[in-house]
C-alpha cells in the first residue's frame, strides 16, 4: 500500500516534514537557510512544495541534524561469500525485450 499517489504528493510531505522539524527545532527559516548555505527562498520553496534539488535538501537534513535518516536508505550491501563465483561487471545498458 502506498502512502502517496503521486511523486507531488510525497515532495510536498517531505517539505513539510523539514518544516516541522525546524520548528520544533525553534528554527527560524533565515538561520537554517543560512546553516545550510542556501537562499532562504530555496528552503521557502522546499517547505511549501518540496521541489528543490537534492543538494539542497540533503544540505537542509545536514543543517537539522537529520542527515542519518536519509543515509541509511544507501545500506551496504553485506559480504559475498569468497568461494562463490564473482558476478561479472554489471550491464551498462538495458534494453526493453521486443513482443
Amino acid at each position: 500500500m502506498l502512502l502517496f499517489e503521486t511523486d507531488r504528493e510525497l515532495a510536498q510531505e517531505l517539505g513539510a516534514r523539514v518544516r516541522r522539524t525546524r520548528i520544533e527545532k525553534r528554527m527560524a527559516q533565515k538561520t537554517l537557510a543560512a546553516k545550510a548555505g542556501i537562499h532562504v527562498n530555496t528552503l521557502r520553496t522546499l517547505e511549501r512544495t518540496g521541489e528543490v534539488r537534492l543538494s539542497s535538501f540533503i544540505a537542509v537534513l545536514r543543517a537539522l541534524g537529520e542527515r542519518s535518516g536519509l543515509e541509511s536508505l544507501l545500506t551496504v550491501a553485506p559480504p559475498r561469500d569468497l568461494y562463490s563465483p564473482v558476478p561479472g561487471p554489471p550491464p551498462q545498458r538495458v534494453r526493453e525485450r521486443r513482443p
